[in-house]
C-alpha cells in the first residue's frame, strides 16, 4: 500500500469518529432536555388544602428547586442552596466533612436545604451567579439572595457564615 492510500483511510476514519462522537453529544443533550422539561411538580399556589394541610404533607427533604421555594413559603423559612456537582473533590470533602457535623446539621434544620447539581440544574446556578463549586446561597421563599459564599468551608467556618 502506498502512503496516501493511509492517510486518506486514516483522515476518513479521524472524521467518521468526530461525526459520531458530534451525533452522540447532541442526543445526549436532547436526552438531558427531554428529562428535565417532563419533569412537572404538584404547584401548591393552586392546591385548595389549608396552609397547615400543606405544610404536614411537605416533604423534609425537597426533590426539586421549585419545591424547596414551596416549602420554605409554607413553612415560612429561607432557603440553603449548596451548588455541587459529582465531580467535584472539595464539594464531595464538604459532604463528608463538614455538612455531616452535627452543629452544622442543628444550624441547616432552620433552612429548608436544598442541593443543586450544577451539571444538571446549570440554568440554576448561572441565575445565582455561581461561577465556581462549592457554592452557597441562602434565599428568601421570593428568591431574594440574603447571602453567599463560595469555597471550601471548614465546620467553623461555615456555622460562622451561617450565624453572620
Amino acid at each position: 500500500m502506498n502512503k496516501n492510500f493511509l492517510i486518506a483511510v486514516v483522515l476518513i476514519l479521524g472524521i467518521a469518529i468526530f461525526i459520531v462522537a458530534g451525533i452522540k453529544v447532541q442526543k445526549a443533550d436532547l436526552f438531558e432536555e427531554s428529562v428535565t422539561e417532563e419533569l412537572q411538580w404538584p404547584n401548591y399556589e393552586e392546591n385548595e388544602q389549608k396552609p397547615e394541610e400543606i405544610q404536614e404533607e411537605l416533604p423534609d427533604k425537597p426533590t426539586s428547586y421549585a419545591e424547596a421555594l414551596k416549602i420554605a413559603k409554607a413553612k415560612e423559612k429561607k432557603v440553603l442552596l449548596f451548588f455541587s456537582a459529582g465531580w467535584c473533590r472539595y464539594c464531595e470533602e464538604m459532604k463528608k466533612t463538614t455538612l455531616k457535623n452535627e452543629e452544622v446539621q442543628s444550624a441547616i434544620e432552620k433552612y429548608v436545604y436544598y442541593v443543586v447539581n450544577t451539571d444538571v440544574e446549570r440554568d440554576l446556578a448561572n441565575k445565582y451567579g455561581v461561577s465556581g463549586i462549592p457554592a452557597f446561597r441562602i434565599i428568601t421563599d421570593s428568591e431574594k439572595v440574603e447571602k453567599k459564599a463560595s469555597g471550601y468551608m471548614k465546620v467553623k467556618t461555615f456555622l460562622k457564615w451561617l450565624e453572620d
